[in-house]
């Protein structure tokens, strides 16, 4: 707010322009994080619904991307995976 706040009083300054700059540059990486984020985990749970569905085990690499992700646990030798939604249950 104090951004809005400055531009109001002062106008388009130089610091005015380049805070502004700055912030816009870290929402967009933000952003650029949080997609790639998505399409791991998308990526991630067709691989393993994919092994469940054809009773197949887990790939190594679909292993190891589960450990990097938050929201699921993977059981390899039984080759098992839950996820968030469904520890709470």
């Amino acid at each position: 707010m104090r951004l809005a706040a400055e531009f109001t009083e002062h106008g388009p300054t130089d610091t005015n322009i380049n805070t502004y700059s700055k912030l816009d540059t870290e929402i967009i990486e933000l952003i650029k994080q949080a997609e790639k984020y998505k399409q791991d985990n998308l990526m991630l749970y067709k691989c393993l619904l994919s092994c469940k569905l054809r009773r197949q085990p887990l790939p190594e690499s679909c292993i190891n991307s589960a450990k990097d992700s938050a929201d699921i646990t993977v059981d390899s030798r039984r080759n098992h995976f839950q996820t968030t939604a469904q520890r709470s249950l």
